[in-house]
């Protein structure tokens, strides 16, 4: 992670990362890809213990639909990791 404070670019981490589901050896994963923006939330206001806690888009990474014509449309949609392609699931 790298944090929009850091004008010189010179200092990033790595962060742990909430999971909506998470046991031993099971659960969900969903990794954050590079140039995607990140919340991280510090625990107990710790600057050495980040959290990533949730993704938003934004100006550069646009949600895979325009909005507001697909606001009642629910979807995940993945990128192949070359860019070339994607699955989805809609409801």
């Amino acid at each position: 992670v790298r944090f929009h404070w850091d004008l010189a670019n010179a200092y990033s981490m790595r962060c742990r990362v909430s999971q909506n589901w998470a046991g031993a050896g099971w659960g969900g994963m969903v990794i954050p890809r590079i140039g995607m923006e990140v919340l991280v939330e510090f625990l107990e206001g710790d600057p050495d213990k980040p959290v990533v806690v949730g993704n938003v888009f934004n100006g550069k990474n646009d949600a895979p639909y325009p909005l507001p014509a697909h606001k009642t449309r629910a979807v995940w949609r993945s990128n192949t990791h070359q860019g070339s392609g994607f699955n989805e699931i809609s409801f």
